[in-house]
C-alpha cells in the first residue's frame, strides 16, 4: 500500500480526539486558558449539556488581534518558547492544541479585548477556515463559545453519553478547577440557571462549603506539612496541604479522592495508594475516604507531558513522594479527635445542598437575567425567593411573644458581634429604602474563641429592608411546655449554617470541651454499665460515650501484637528447604528487600540466578500458607507501598488479633471493662479496630434532649 501525507484537516481531528473527548475536556482546557491569562473571575455556562452550547468567559489579559487567527492554529502557544522550558513547566497549557482541536470538531466564536484596547475583537472559527476578524464591543478578557461539537465527526458523537450526563461531568469538572483554585471567582450556569458559584476569597473550606455542603466543611481536618531536602522525603522542597475527611465522611468510590500537583489537577495511583494506605486504619474494607490534597514542589520533579489531556503525571522519586503523603495524612489523623460525636445522623436522611450562601452582591456580575417573571421585577428566581422568605420571617419574627424574644437574645449574647455587628446594622439602615434584599457577609466573633485561634467568620443574613437579624427565630427554647416554632421560619441557607442557635457550634465545643481521650478523659470517665452484653455506657463530661467490648479488645491486641512485631525481629521456624523460583524482577526486589524479610522471620538462601531456597517461616503467624504470603509481600512491595508493613503483613496480625478478642454477646465484669477502657487510653489510634469499625461512638446530651423533645 502506497503511503500518503494525511490532510491537516484528518490531522486536526485525530489530535482532537486525544484533547477532545467530551464537553467536559473543552471545560478543562479553556479554563486553564483562562488561569494561564491571569484570570480572576471566570464563568462557564453550557446548555443541551454543552453539546450544542459552551461558553468560558474571564476576565483575563486578553489576545492580541493579531494573534487572534494564529491562536486556533496546531502547535501555537505563547507558554513556551523552547525544549527546555518543558523540563520547568509553570503554566496550565503549553502544548499549543487545545483551541486548534476544539475548532476542528465543532463551530467556534471567540471574543477578545485586552485592557489597553477600545474595542474587543471577533473571530468565527468552523470546520479549520477563518472569518475575517471585526471589531465588536465586549468586556475586558476573553469570552470563547463553542457550538454543536463534533457536527462534523459523527462518529464520535454517537459514543457521548446523555445530555444530562454530560453535563454532571462538566460541573464536576468545574468543582474541581474551583478547589484548585479557591482565589478564583466561579460561576457555573447549566441551561439558563445558576448552579454554583464561588467568591474567590482564597479559603479552600468556603469552597468546599459552596459545592459539598456543611457536612464535608464541618468534619473536614486540615493537613499543612513541609518537607525539606533534610527530612523524611530527601527530595528538594515538597508541601502539602489541603483538607481530609473524618472516617464518617467514606464513600464506596474514589470519586472524592482530589488531588491537585502544582495546582494541576490529576489522578494518580501513587496519590491514591498513599492516602488509602494511611487510612486503612480507620476505614472499613471497601470504604473510601474524602480528601482535597495540594502537592506543591519543584516542576522539574515532576512531568506532566505524558497525555495531551495532561491528567496523568510522572513523579521523579515516587518511593518518596508516596512516603511523604502517607506521613502526612497518617500525623493528621492520629491527632485528631476521630470519635463520632453525631452518630444520630446515621438515622436522618439529610439534604445536602449546595450552598449559595457565599454570593455576594458584586456577584450578580455574571448572573443570568434572560428569563423574567412576571410581577418580580427582573430580579432573579433566587432572590425572589429569597425576598419572601426574608418578609415571611419578619412577619413571624413580629409575632413572637415577649418571653420568646428574651431568650432569643439571652442566646445571641453567647455570640457577641462586636464592632462588624454595628457597621451592619448601619449599613442596613442606609440600605433600608432599597426594596430588593441582599445578602452580606458579617463577621461574627466570638471573644474566647478569638483570644485562641484565628477569627473566622461565621455569616449571617440580613433583611436589609427592615434592618431584622434574621437569627434571633432561631433561638431554641431551653425549657420545656415552650411554644412549638413555625416550619419555614430560617430560609435553607442559614439552616445550613446552624441548627439551633441556643448551642455553640461543635467547632466551638472542641476548643473547650476535652476529648475523651485525654488526661482528664483518663481520670473523670464514669462506666455506667453493659447493654446486650456488647455494648459499654460510659460518661464524661456532657457526653455518653458507648463502647463496642470487641472492636475495642480487638485494637488493643492488634497494636500489641503489631508493636512486637515491628519491634523485635520474627522468631524463625524450620522447615524442609523448598525451592522458589523468581522471575527477573521477583528477584531484583528481593535482593533489595531480603532484611525485611528476615527480620519478618523468613530464612531464604540463594542457591543460583533466580533459585532460592525457603528454609525457614515467620512462627508469628501459624496456620499460614508461609510461601504465598512471601509472594503476597513482595507483590505488595513492587506497588511501592510501605515498607515498613506490607498490607499482607497488616491484614493477618488484623485476623490474629480479631480472634484472640472477647466477643459480642460475652459478659464482662466492671473491673475487665474498665481495664479495657485505660488500654485505650494508651493507644496512638483508639477510634478504630484494624478493620476500620469504630471502637467508640458518643452522643452529646443535647442529642438526648434533642430526642425527647426537650429541646425543640
Amino acid at each position: 500500500m502506497k503511503i500518503h501525507l494525511l490532510s491537516q484537516e484528518c490531522i486536526n481531528q485525530i489530535a482532537a480526539g486525544e484533547v477532545v473527548e467530551r464537553p467536559s475536556s473543552i471545560v478543562k482546557e479553556l479554563v486553564e486558558n483562562a488561569l494561564d491569562a491571569k484570570a480572576t473571575a471566570i464563568s462557564i455556562e453550557i446548555k443541551g449539556g454543552g453539546i450544542s452550547f459552551l461558553r468560558v468567559s474571564d476576565n483575563g489579559e486578553g489576545i492580541f488581534s493579531e494573534d487572534l487567527e494564529r491562536a486556533f492554529m496546531p502547535h501555537a502557544t505563547s507558554k513556551i518558547q523552547n525544549p527546555k522550558d518543558l523540563e520547568e513547566i509553570l503554566s496550565f497549557g503549553f502544548r499549543g492544541e487545545a483551541l486548534a482541536s476544539i475548532a476542528s470538531v465543532a463551530k467556534v466564536e471567540c471574543i477578545s479585548k485586552r485592557q489597553e484596547d477600545f474595542l474587543a475583537h471577533r473571530i468565527l472559527v468552523e470546520g479549520g477556515s477563518f472569518s475575517p476578524i471585526e471589531e465588536v464591543g465586549g468586556m475586558d478578557g476573553t469570552s470563547i463559545l463553542v457550538r454543536d461539537l463534533f457536527y462534523n465527526v459523527p462518529a464520535r458523537k454517537k459514543f457521548l453519553l446523555s445530555e444530562s450526563t454530560e453535563a454532571s461531568r462538566v460541573e464536576e469538572m468545574v468543582e474541581k478547577l474551583a478547589l484548585a483554585n479557591p482565589g478564583i471567582s466561579f460561576h457555573f450556569v447549566k441551561d439558563g440557571k445558576s448552579r454554583f458559584q464561588t467568591l474567590g476569597g482564597g479559603k479552600l473550606s468556603d469552597v468546599v462549603f459552596g459545592i459539598y455542603g456543611k457536612s464535608f466543611a464541618k468534619d473536614s481536618l486540615e493537613i499543612r506539612e513541609s518537607y525539606y531536602p533534610s527530612s523524611l522525603t530527601g527530595l528538594a522542597t515538597l508541601h502539602i496541604e489541603g483538607l481530609l475527611g473524618k472516617p464518617s465522611l467514606t464513600r464506596s468510590n474514589r470519586q472524592y479522592e482530589i488531588f491537585f500537583v502544582n495546582g494541576r489537577f490529576v489522578r494518580d495511583s501513587l496519590l491514591s495508594r498513599a492516602l488509602e494506605d494511611a487510612y486503612k486504619p480507620f476505614l472499613m474494607q471497601h470504604k473510601f475516604p474524602f480528601a482535597i490534597v495540594f502537592l506543591h514542589l519543584s516542576p522539574s520533579l515532576v512531568d506532566v507531558n505524558v497525555h495531551p489531556q495532561k491528567l496523568e503525571v510522572r513523579f521523579q522519586n515516587r518511593e518518596k513522594i508516596y512516603q511523604a503523603l502517607f506521613d502526612c495524612v497518617s500525623k493528621t489523623l492520629s491527632k485528631a479527635d476521630l470519635i463520632d460525636h453525631s452518630p444520630l445522623s446515621l438515622f436522618q436522611k439529610e439534604k445536602e445542598e449546595k450552598s449559595t450562601a457565599f454570593l455576594s452582591p458584586s456577584s450578580q456580575l455574571w448572573e443570568k437575567k434572560e428569563e423574567k417573571k412576571e410581577n418580580k421585577n427582573d430580579i432573579p428566581e433566587e432572590a425572589v425567593r429569597s425576598d419572601q422568605n426574608d418578609k415571611q420571617s419578619a412577619e413571624q419574627i413580629s409575632t413572637i411573644k415577649e418571653q420568646e424574644k428574651e431568650k432569643a437574645e439571652a442566646v445571641n449574647q453567647g455570640y457577641p458581634i462586636g464592632e462588624a455587628s454595628e457597621k451592619a446594622s448601619e449599613k442596613a439602615s442606609e440600605k433600608a429604602s432599597e426594596k430588593a434584599p441582599f445578602r452580606i457577609e458579617v463577621p461574627v466573633l466570638n471573644q474566647q474563641k478569638a483570644a485562641t485561634r484565628e477569627e473566622k467568620l461565621i455569616y449571617e443574613e440580613f433583611d436589609l429592608t427592615k434592618g431584622i437579624r434574621l437569627e434571633e427565630e432561631k433561638a431554641s427554647e431551653k425549657e420545656e411546655n415552650t411554644v412549638p416554632k413555625e416550619e419555614n421560619t430560617v430560609p435553607k441557607e442559614e439552616q445550613l449554617f446552624s441548627e439551633s442557635e441556643d448551642l455553640p457550634s461543635a467547632e466551638q465545643e472542641s476548643l473547650f470541651s476535652p476529648s475523651f481521650f485525654s488526661e482528664e478523659g483518663e481520670r473523670e470517665f464514669r462506666l455506667i454499665g453493659q447493654v446486650f452484653q456488647t455494648y459499654w455506657l460510659i460518661e464524661f463530661q456532657k457526653e455518653l460515650f458507648i463502647m463496642d467490648q470487641h472492636a475495642a479488645h480487638e485494637k488493643v491486641n492488634f497494636e500489641k501484637m503489631r508493636k512486637n512485631y515491628l519491634k523485635k525481629p520474627g522468631i524463625s521456624q524450620g522447615i524442609l528447604p523448598k525451592t522458589m523460583v523468581f522471575s527477573a524482577k521477583e528477584e531484583e526486589l528481593y535482593e533489595k528487600t531480603k532484611d525485611y524479610f528476615t527480620h519478618l522471620g523468613y530464612r531464604i538462601r540463594k542457591e543460583e540466578e533466580k533459585r532460592y531456597a525457603l528454609e525457614g517461616i515467620p512462627a508469628d503467624f501459624p496456620s499460614l500458607d508461609a510461601e504465598m504470603l512471601f509472594h503476597e509481600i513482595l507483590d505488595a512491595l513492587a506497588e511501592e507501598g510501605n515498607l515498613s508493613e506490607a498490607e499482607s503483613v497488616y491484614d493477618k496480625i488484623a485476623s490474629m488479633a480479631c480472634k484472640a478478642s472477647v466477643k459480642g454477646n460475652q459478659l464482662l465484669s466492671f473491673k475487665e471493662a474498665e481495664a479495657l477502657v485505660q488500654k485505650l487510653f494508651t493507644l496512638e489510634n483508639p477510634y478504630a479496630c484494624p478493620h476500620g469499625r469504630p471502637t467508640i461512638v458518643a452522643f452529646k446530651k443535647q442529642d438526648l434532649e434533642k430526642m425527647f423533645k426537650r429541646i425543640v
